[in-house]
């Protein structure tokens, strides 16, 4: 009888071992897997901005990559987005641009990654703001660790 109970109760304890593993390897910001969120476009007075977050890894500080186009407005996007970009946090704290990395420029498209010195954590709401000719807001915010609501707005009217 008490080695039925041993037995018992070792398969009991490998199974909650197991399980706990289990939910912390299934976590959307674990270490392993980084998490990602969408890309979004805004257009406005002939200038569409197309913004994508490189995937956040922990401990990382966040990373966009951007584009930006415009025929009518050439010469608002060559405007550099150190002087012309915020970040607002979920805690409304505010980051400036560390780094602005053009990777492709021409007359009427520039492409570039625009780096900060913030680190996200999985539950974070972010809110990146682009001063090209107008305000050009993009809005990511976690609902819960698995499920990421993702929207953009914009101030002014076309």
């Amino acid at each position: 009888m008490a080695v039925k109970k041993a037995r018992l109760l070792s398969v009991l304890v490998i199974f909650v071992v197991a399980m706990i593993g289990l939910i912390v390897s299934k976590s959307p910001y674990s270490s392993k897997k980084p998490m990602i969120l969408e890309s979004q476009e805004n257009v406005q007075h002939d200038i569409r901005i197309t913004v994508t977050p490189q995937p956040l890894k922990p401990a990382t500080p966040i990373c966009f990559n951007i584009r930006l186009e415009s025929f009518e407005h050439s010469d608002a996007i060559h405007e550099s987005l150190i002087d012309t970009a915020m970040l607002v946090s979920e805690s409304m704290d505010t980051f400036l641009p560390k780094e602005w990395i053009i990777e492709t420029s021409s007359d009427h498209l520039i492409t570039g990654q625009l780096l900060f010195d913030f680190i996200p954590n999985k539950n974070s709401h972010l809110e990146l703001t682009l001063f090209v000719d107008e305000e050009f807001s993009f809005i990511w915010s976690a609902q819960t660790s698995h499920d990421i609501l993702l929207s953009s707005h914009t101030q002014g009217s076309d």
